[in-house]
């Protein structure tokens, strides 16, 4: 079988008539898994319903381009919705061979009408982090005093700062890319010295970049969570704890930067591995899956993959690359 290069083969872009036909039948599948999740805590029935989603996924990501047609200038669209659309999937697959039932703690010696799990299973589809729930536990959050979340104009305020904020920084990024149309973040235009130092500032850029649309995203996902679902502002702590403190990876990794991924990856793979391997099998297992969601990112952008590289792309790129230093040169 030959897997579909998204930037050639998917000439449809989101519209609503894609997103009837494509995006929201994955979307439908999300939330019967959270659904069955709640309700059964038999493994085969939610073995047996993974292949539906998987399918509806598979079919979504290759049928629909998102950003502008053609303009590979967007093409990051299609490398976030590969992200979001490999990170559920994984996710559905934690669910399926988890052998417990998720309950929400305050719904433990309850049992919730068919509404309350439909609304619980909607909360579940969003929060990737378990506070409140019995698959949370041992969760870190970090303790931080009277957050954006804890009032509802505070956190409104911070999600239009973050937005105004990215949008700068993703100003400032494009002005300092030496090739305003595609290729290298290196100038080699430039000696040595300059080039690593613009080419590390560009990289500092892009990495506030994503900081600041994981938090904005969070946020606005709280917001619904907290004003619509009526869920407690305590189950949405920040989901950073100012990463440019950390004084180790593992402070980094373990504490200061969000935990969004984490028991995804865990249950995805991290888990079943140490089944075989203990502890090797379990990091190895979490990384590998989140490899994978990574990679699928990549893929997204429609020019193959750490592995198979895409050769047209390939070509087209060197050209644009000549082409722009030439007019570089030029100037």
């Amino acid at each position: 079988m030959t897997i579909p290069d998204l930037a050639f083969d998917c000439e449809d872009t989101l519209t609503w008539h894609t997103f009837l036909v494509f995006q929201l039948p994955f979307f439908l599948t999300y939330q019967m898994a959270a659904f069955l999740v709640l309700v059964t805590g038999r493994r085969p029935f939610r073995l047996i319903f993974f292949p539906i989603p998987l399918w509806s996924a598979y079919r979504f990501v290759t049928s629909v381009k998102l950003g502008r047609g053609d303009d590979p200038r967007y093409d990051y669209w299609n490398h976030g919705n590969l992200l979001m659309v490999g990170s559920i999937i994984a996710r559905i697959w934690g669910w399926s061979i988890t052998a417990e039932k998720y309950q929400r703690m305050k719904r433990v010696g309850h049992r919730p009408s068919v509404m309350t799990t439909l609304v619980d299973s909607f909360e579940l589809c969003i929060n990737t982090r378990g506070i409140g729930w019995n698959w949370g536990k041992g969760n870190y959050a970090p303790a931080i005093p009277n957050p954006p979340t804890s009032n509802p104009w505070r956190l409104a305020l911070s999600i239009i700062g973050q937005i105004v904020a990215f949008d700068l920084t993703h100003v400032t990024a494009k002005y300092l890319l030496p090739l305003q149309c595609g290729g290298t973040i290196f100038n080699l235009l430039l000696p040595r010295v300059q080039r690593y130092t613009l080419a590390s500032a560009i990289s500092f850029l892009l990495g506030f970049m994503i900081y600041l649309f994981i938090n904005t995203s969070y946020d606005l996902l709280g917001l619904i969570a907290i004003f619509v679902l009526r869920d407690s502002p305590s189950s949405w702590p920040p989901i950073f704890k100012s990463p440019w403190l950390s004084i180790s990876l593992a402070d980094f990794w373990g504490k200061r930067w969000h935990q969004v991924f984490r028991h995804i990856f865990l249950t995805a793979a991290g888990g079943p591995l140490s089944l075989l391997f203990r502890r090797p099998g379990f990091v190895m297992g979490s990384f590998f899956a989140s490899g994978v969601v990574h990679a699928l990112g990549v893929w997204g952008m429609g020019r193959g993959g750490d592995f198979v590289r895409d050769k047209r792309v390939a070509r087209e790129s060197v050209d644009i690359e000549l082409d722009c230093r030439v007019v570089q040169h030029d100037v």
